[in-house]
């Protein structure tokens, strides 16, 4: 892409010289400097087709000869810095050419230039707008042996294209080998012209380089994943190699924490119940931030021995799981639900005034009671004693105080 970048950049500030001096007094060359011009551009390995007598030519013609010469003369390094070039005459099919080509009349012909793409005259005005013509990949006229873009740039004098400066970019034999060549031309009419290689799996997998050359066009290189690939393929499995050790250990860092999380859980839960035990309870009477406002619920099963002596201590744990799931069923997700033990139980109730939790008691006990156990004329029925904790109130007080009212409704049975 750099050699297209210098070659746009050439011949677009020759043509723009050649109109500056065709504009300006005084720049043309007299009859006895053109000729001597002619002469020593043969000298210089130029080469010039066409009208070679010089009184035919249009006068523009052979000034624009003697100002290609001055470029030659004072930045030699210029014309000759790129690829072969050329400045092509509308005028009289005039040809000047930095070196020989064996038929100078397919420069000027409407098929090749529809193949080449880059005649100014045959050009359209919007391919034009940038001063840039860019071709498709062709054959040279000048080495057939070697493919090349040609870049172009228009000359105008007095609103009306008169010429064009050309220079052709090689591009590289082993560049094009097995590669597919795609010409296309977009909705806004720009070109896009598509590199690919052949006969390549998985086509549909590769990224895009593109480079915008001119207004008018877009050079398009689909390279297939599987060179990088091929290019990397030690650091790619490097890299997986090492991505997926990380993934083991991750696993079993996040393997471990669940097992610790789901220990920790266990630890906390009653095994028969599946609600909180007395291990959780000590944990939460060590917190200072407990809310003032909040209520405690002693309960406990009435004639669980009797059940237990009478049906089998099976069924006695029936029966203590028959009133977990009524405390699960009556109470908040945020309230806390503990089994301290045998057939005792525990609610701390958040944020919750007395007569909510005196009205959450009765439900519990209404449930408990009517809610059919495995034995259907068995009846479980169970004791409470609610307390709300006072501000200067520590847990382990409001606890007591609930015992004691637990003890006073069981006498009540």
């Amino acid at each position: 892409m750099n050699k297209i970048d210098n070659a746009k950049n050439i011949t677009y500030l020759i043509s723009q010289y050649i109109e500056g001096r065709l504009l300006i007094k005084g720049a043309f060359k007299n009859e006895k400097e053109v000729n001597g011009i002619v002469e020593n551009l043969s000298k210089l390995r130029y080469s010039t087709y066409g009208n070679t007598n010089r009184t035919d030519r249009t006068d523009r013609t052979n000034h624009i000869i003697g100002f290609l010469y001055d470029i030659n003369y004072d930045l030699p390094s210029l014309i000759r810095r790129g690829g072969d070039s050329y400045y092509r005459s509308y005028n009289d099919e005039f040809l000047f050419t930095t070196r020989p080509v064996d038929d100078y009349k397919k420069f000027f012909s409407k098929d090749a230039c529809e193949v080449q793409k880059t005649c100014s005259l045959f050009s359209s005005e919007f391919s034009l707008k940038d001063r840039i013509l860019v071709s498709n990949i062709y054959d040279s006229y000048f080495d057939e042996s070697k493919s090349v873009i040609s870049i172009s740039s228009p000359v105008y004098f007095l609103g009306n294209v008169i010429g064009d400066y050309n220079m052709d970019v090689n591009i590289a034999s082993d560049f094009l080998l097995n590669k597919n060549i795609k010409y296309m031309v977009d909705k806004n009419l720009k070109k896009i012209i598509t590199l690919e290689q052949k006969n390549i799996f998985f086509r549909n997998f590769s990224y895009s380089i593109e480079r915008t050359i001119s207004n008018n066009l877009v050079i398009k290189y689909n390279i297939p994943m599987y060179i990088f690939f091929k290019d990397t393929w030690f650091i790619f499995f490097l890299f997986v190699f090492i991505s997926y050790l990380f993934l083991v250990k991750n696993i079993k860092i996040s393997n471990s924490k669940k097992e610790l999380s789901e220990m920790s859980e266990k630890s906390n839960m009653d095994e028969l119940t599946k609600i909180s035990n007395r291990t959780l309870l000590s944990k939460i009477k060590e917190k200072n931030d407990m809310d003032d406002c909040l209520s405690v619920i002693s309960i406990d099963g009435n004639n669980i021995k009797k059940i237990n002596d009478s049906f089998g201590h099976h069924i006695g744990d029936e029966a203590i799981k028959h009133i977990a799931s009524s405390m699960q069923f009556v109470f908040r997700e945020n309230d806390y639900l503990f089994r301290i033990g045998g057939d005792e139980f525990l609610v701390i109730l958040m944020n919750c005034p007395l007569d909510k939790a005196q009205e959450l008691g009765y439900k519990l006990k209404e449930n408990t009671k009517n809610k059919p156990f495995i034995i259907n004329d068995l009846s479980i029925t169970i004791s409470t004693g609610i307390v709300n904790k006072d501000k200067n109130m520590t847990i382990d007080e409001a606890l007591k105080l609930a015992d004691v009212q637990l003890y006073k409704d069981k006498r009540n049975q």
